[in-house]
């Protein structure tokens, strides 16, 4: 985004991108979110999705290893919490990149056909929350 300031004598001053302004002095670098990741290795293992995303024990391990390997080098955001809690490759493999890549086939519009998720409770059984919408 581009901004326009005006100097006190009315003369239009061209300012810096509002983006390069704020990260003077910084190294920028290319790091990309974690559903981008998922979604990106899932296009690399079974291609463009045109619909909900089903995957098999070996494409899912495939998914899982491209992204793992994606957070230990760097390209893909992971707090540093969970850095420290999952500080070898094997333990972002094993412990961290399953949960993600299945929260994300599941809640990634872009990989369970389009549909908005809604968690349900878990402390509710079906059968009551149905009672309860009735009454």
């Amino acid at each position: 985004m581009l901004v326009m300031m005006m100097r006190s004598n009315q003369q239009p001053m061209r300012v810096m991108n509002v983006f390069n302004n704020l990260t003077e002095g910084v190294i920028m670098s290319n790091i990309m979110k974690q559903s981008d990741s998922v979604v990106f290795a899932v296009i690399q293992v079974v291609g463009a999705p045109t619909g909900k995303v089903t995957l098999t024990k070996d494409q899912f391990k495939q998914v899982c290893d491209i992204v793992a390997e994606s957070i230990w080098d760097g390209t893909t955001d992971m707090s540093e919490s969970g850095r420290a809690k999952y500080d070898t490759a094997e333990k972002v493999r094993k412990g961290y990149t399953p949960g993600l890549v299945n929260n994300h086939l599941r809640k990634h519009k872009a990989l369970n056909g389009g549909i908005k998720y809604v968690s349900k409770p878990k402390d509710a059984p079906e059968a009551e929350a149905t009672e309860l919408q009735a009454s």
